[in-house]
C-alpha cells in the first residue's frame, strides 16, 4: 500500500500461473481460474499455461452483461461466473449516460416476476442459468438465500431473455478508480 491505496503489481502473470499450475500438479486443488481479466490477459494466460484456466470470474449483471466476454470464455471452454449478479446495492453505478434504477426495482424485470409469481432477483438469477452462466449472488438473509435457490421451477422465454438482454447498458458498480493507467487495469479493453 502507497499512500493508504492498494498498488496493482506488475508481475509476470504467466510466472504467477505456473505457481498455481504446481498447486495442482500437488493435488492442492483440481482446477484453476482468473478474476477480473479482460480477453487480452487471459489470452496471455492462456498462451503460456500447460493448464489452461477453467473459469472467469467477473461482474455481471443485467447492465453489465459482457457478452462478449462471455463468448471469448465460451470458444475456450472455460466456465464463466458472474459476480453481483443482482447489482451491488448501496453501492453507486457508473455508467456514462442516465441514472438507472436499481437491478431489483427494474421495471422490466418486475413486470416479468410478476408473469412467473417470482422475485425480480430470481428472474435475474433464472436469466443468467439458462445463459450458462454460473451466478454467485451475495446474502446473508437466509430468507433470500433461499429464494435465490428456487428459479429451477420455472423457464423464461425467449421473449423474457430478449428483453432483459435490452437493459445492458456497460454499467459497473466495481471500477477501482485510479488505477485507469495501471498495466493490468482491466477494463481498459473492449471485453
Amino acid at each position: 500500500m502507497a499512500e493508504g491505496k492498494p498498488q496493482f503489481c506488475n508481475y509476470d502473470h504467466a510466472l504467477i500461473w505456473k505457481g498455481l499450475e504446481a498447486c495442482v500438479d500437488k493435488g492442492l486443488t483440481k482446477a484453476i481460474g482468473l478474476s477480473n481479466y479482460n480477453s487480452k490477459q487471459i489470452q496471455a494466460v492462456w498462451d503460456t499455461a500447460r493448464i489452461k484456466p477453467a473459469n472467469l470470474q467477473v461482474e455481471c449483471h443485467a447492465y453489465l452483461q459482457q457478452k462478449k466476454l462471455f463468448e471469448f470464455c465460451k470458444e475456450k471452454g472455460m466456465t464463466f461466473t458472474a459476480y453481483a449478479p443482482l447489482g451491488s446495492p448501496g453501492k453507486p453505478m457508473r455508467y456514462s449516460g442516465k441514472p438507472l434504477t436499481p437491478i431489483l426495482e427494474n421495471p422490466h424485470l418486475l413486470k416479468i416476476a410478476k408473469n412467473h409469481s417470482k422475485t425480480a432477483a430470481q428472474v435475474s438469477l433464472r436469466w443468467f442459468t439458462q445463459r450458462g452462466i454460473i451466478v454467485i449472488p451475495k446474502s446473508i438473509n437466509p430468507g433470500r438465500i433461499r429464494q435465490n435457490l428456487d428459479i429451477f421451477d420455472f423457464q423464461l422465454t425467449s421473449e423474457e431473455m430478449a428483453e432483459i438482454a435490452t437493459l445492458d447498458c456497460n454499467g459497473r458498480f466495481f471500477v477501482f478508480d485510479g488505477y485507469e493507467k495501471e498495466p493490468w487495469y482491466p477494463y481498459n479493453e473492449e471485453y
